[in-house]
Order: structure tokens, then sequence, then C-alpha cells
């Protein structure tokens, strides 16, 4: 069994290798939320995840016929890139397999890295599985991404980091997915700070590590699409969920929504870009509202690969979240100034058109008028209401508000964060 020599070893082994982290506190959101909360930013670690401290701790534990052989292992992103950032380092042949829908983003980063990559099957288990072939078949070395008691350690290195650069706090919130971070940051913070709650974090659509902690055995559940690509792995490994059975103090899950929520209000207070498996310890805060209230809290940011075809949709759909981008369509009669006539109203309360899409052959209206839609970008909802009610003033016919309520934002916690 692991024990915590063990990470103490293994954080003389990487030091040289990696930075400490920042951890910064957050007076908005400790305001906000009622809680003294401070952020571990292993986002902005090498290669943008805490994962590269298992993997370096792995691969310089190997001997010199091993490094040879290479390295191979399975990864949806984050590890991917530890391994091939580690094994170029160190003059090492890595070879990864992706599934092939992973964020194009970590698959660029991976060969960037140096790391041969191969894109095969549709989730993290079945990556495993090929790995598993190829490291056979070529005699290299197999570097699991969490199951692996040294890939655990420098993981765990993490936790000591953090006990170093704070003294005395309450709780801990810590994404998990296969659960080579949750064991080992858990075993540091149990030995250091024994009295500290280890709180783990998993989506709803990956709810795998959470379901079997909570039932004491380990169970396969299938992820579903989620923004925690990161975290989404079928069945937890045999030594992290042994390890948490004994050290983690409670499980949750989250709304995808609120995770969405969460890495628009990284974006919009703290400008950090924080993927999904990373804004999961915040979403859970956006999603219980009064948790930890008054406690001194650290939440573990795991990393910030986040692809940027996503990054573009949750900021647009996080304006409107925020009421901050809107729009509408109205009936506008077919005639020159027509047009000239609404956008001008709407530039007089202050609101920047963004776009405009003007259609005259949308069915259901007589032919003398033209189906126009706005997206416009506005301070709040006092602005939105504001503008609604000049342009109907003035004879401007408001057929329908799109986006200005999305369903998932509406209620949620980024108001309250505003």
């Amino acid at each position: 069994m692991l024990q915590f020599k063990d990470l103490a070893e293994a954080m003389g082994r990487i030091r040289p290798f990696i930075a400490v982290s920042p951890l910064v506190p957050s007076n908005h959101l400790s305001e906000r939320l009622q809680v003294n909360l401070f952020l571990k930013l292993e986002n902005l670690q090498v290669t943008g995840s805490f994962k590269v401290r298992g993997a370096l701790n792995k691969i310089l534990l190997m001997s010199k016929e091993e490094r040879d052989r290479g390295v191979v292992t399975a990864s949806a992103g984050n590890h991917a890139q530890g391994v091939a950032w580690a094994a170029g380092k160190l003059g090492i042949e890595a070879t990864v397999v992706m599934p092939r829908h992973a964020p194009i983003a970590k698959v660029l980063a991976t060969r960037g890295y140096g790391a041969q990559v191969i894109r095969e099957g549709d989730t993290y288990d079945d990556c495993a599985r090929r790995a598993m072939e190829l490291a056979k078949a070529r005699g290299a070395t197999l570097i699991h991404a969490f199951d692996d008691p040294q890939v655990i350690a420098g993981q765990g290195t993490l936790g000591i980091e953090l006990c170093q650069q704070m003294g005395a706090f309450d709780a801990i919130l810590i994404p998990a997915g296969g659960g080579g971070l949750i064991a080992g940051v858990s075993l540091a913070i149990k030995t250091l700070r024994p009295n500290v709650r280890v709180i783990g974090v998993q989506s709803e659509k990956a709810p795998a590590f959470a379901e079997s902690w909570k039932k004491g055995e380990r169970v396969e559940l299938p992820p579903g699409s989620t923004l925690c690509d990161g975290i989404a792995v079928a069945k937890p490994g045999e030594i992290t969920f042994q390890m948490a059975q004994g050290l983690v103090d409670e499980m949750f899950l989250v709304k995808e929504e609120f995770v969405e929520a969460a890495i628009v209000t990284f974006l919009e207070r703290k400008h950090l870009v924080v993927e999904g498996a990373g804004a999961a310890p915040l979403a859970l805060f956006l999603q219980e509202e009064g948790l930890l209230r008054g406690k001194k809290v650290v939440l573990l940011v795991s990393g910030g690969n986040l692809d940027l075809q996503w990054l573009d949709r949750l900021i647009q759909r996080g304006a409107m979240g925020l009421s901050r981008r809107m729009r509408l369509k109205a009936l506008l009669r077919d005639v020159p100034g027509s047009l000239a006539k609404a956008t001008s109203l709407i530039a007089s309360t202050g609101a920047n058109i963004l776009q405009v899409f003007h259609d005259r052959l949308a069915p259901g209206h007589q032919i003398q008028f033209s189906e126009v839609e706005f997206d416009l970008e506005i301070e709040g909802p006092e602005h939105a209401e504001a503008l609604k009610k000049l342009l109907e003033e003035n004879g401007i016919s408001l057929i329908q508000e799109v986006g200005a309520k999305p369903g998932p934002w509406r209620g949620s916690p980024l108001e309250r964060l505003k």
C-alpha cells in the first residue's frame, strides 16, 4: 500500500522539473459564497494540468533499459500531455492512444510535445485496452493514467505542496475520475492535516467513482457526454478506490449546467481558463448553496486545457446567462428606412448590435413585412426591458426574445455572482 514517504520521495524527484503552482485567495467568490475560498491553480502547471506530476515520477523511476523501449499510455488528454512532455524531457519515445473525439487542443498539444498519437475508440477505457496491447507487443512500459502507485505518488505531491503553502484549513474539494489525484492528495492531506475534510466531485454524467465510493465497491458506469472529459472514466482504479475508501470524507455529483457556470465564472471573475474537470469543485459550490458556509476551503483547479470551440460557445452562453447579450426578433415593414429606424432606436439605448439577420421569406407573416433578428450586447436585465419597451412604443412589433432566458442558466448562481 502506498505510504506518505512515497509521496515525499516523489516530491524531491520531480521538483527540479515542475513549477510550484499558485495558491490564491478569491475575495469575490468568498464574499458571494460565504466561505473563505482559496484556489490551487494547477491549470497554470506545466502542460496545463496536474497530470505531469504523476507521469514524471513514473518515468524518472524507469531503468535505462525500460526507457530505451519507450512508453505507451492511454488518455483523454491531460495525462497524454503529461507523459508526452515528461518523455520528451528525458529523450524517451512515447505513444499515446486517445479517444477519437478527444478535444482537438489536447491532441495537438500531445503531438507538439513529441508523442505519437493514435486516435482509437470512443472512451478512455477503449483506449486503455489498445494501449495495453501496444505496450505488450513492443515491450514498452505502460503508464496507467491513474491506477499506478508511482503515478498516484506523483499526484500526491500536490497535497504536500499545498500544505507547505498554507496553514490550517477546513476542507478541500478535488475532482475525481479514475482516482489518481484524489487518492494521492488525500493521503498527503490526511497525513499532514488529518482534520481537513476531503470532498470529491464528479459530473453526474460520469458518476462511476462517486457511486462506487457510496456503495463501497467498484462499479462500472459508462460515462455520458460531459464537459468534464478529464474525469470521464467508466470505473475507478483498484488502488485508487481502496485508498479513497479510507481517506475521502464525502463525494458529490454536479450537474453539467453548473460546470458551465463555473467555467464562465472563472473567466469572468478570475480571468482564468479552466477546463470542465478543473471547474467541477466550484460547480459544486454554485449548485449546493450554503455548502461549507464560513469555512476555510481550498478548490483544487486541476487543469486548464479547454477546447477552443467549447470556450467560444461557453463565453456566448455565459453572456446570455448574465443578461449581457440578447436576441430580439421583430417584424419590420419592408420599406426604405424601416431597418434604419430600428437600429437607431437600439443604438440610442447604448446597446451594441453584433449581428442582424434579415429574412424577407419567413413564413406566417404578411408579404409586406420582413422578419429581422438582432443579436445585441447589453448591460443587463434592466437594459433589456428598457430596450424592448422603447421599440414597442415606436411601433416595432417584437415577435420573439431568443436566448435572453436560456434554460440551464436561468436561476443559476451566475446571477448571484455578478
